[in-house]
């Protein structure tokens, strides 16, 4: 299949869908890849664009968003084959997400020295 741009670029909000397109080859839109809008009600978005091709719809459509999206109640996620690429960047980025929880949770250590000694303070988390 041939990627075939179209005129006018097409944008998605949601983050995780931005990174798993680029990462399974759409093209960020050359003059504008990304946007920040700020809505009337004063709350800030953030526009990811990308080159309108056959290719990039596909993989929208293919993540469904309107359906369920990465927070499916149904746990699909949207994607009705469950070996569809998505499924690992999904994957991926939810142990990211977990792993990111579990640092902010974890005590510090702190390694102090004196006099030739070494302690080891434990600072709880906040």
């Amino acid at each position: 299949m041939v990627a075939t741009p179209v005129s006018s670029p097409i944008f998605v909000k949601d983050i995780k869908l931005a990174a798993s397109l680029v990462t399974f080859g759409a093209r960020p839109h050359l003059e504008k890849p990304l946007e920040r809008v700020i809505g009337v009600n004063g709350q800030e978005v953030c526009v990811f664009n990308f080159e309108n091709t056959e290719q990039t719809r596909d993989m929208i459509q293919a993540f469904d968003s309107k359906a369920d999206g990465w927070n499916g109640k149904n746990g699909s996620g949207g994607l009705s084959n469950p070996e569809h690429p998505f499924w690992y960047a999904r994957a991926a980025l939810r142990n990211r997400e977990r792993w990111l929880d579990a640092v902010k949770k974890c005590s510090v250590i702190h390694l102090v020295q004196k006099g030739g000694k070494i302690w080891l303070v434990t600072t709880p988390p906040p």
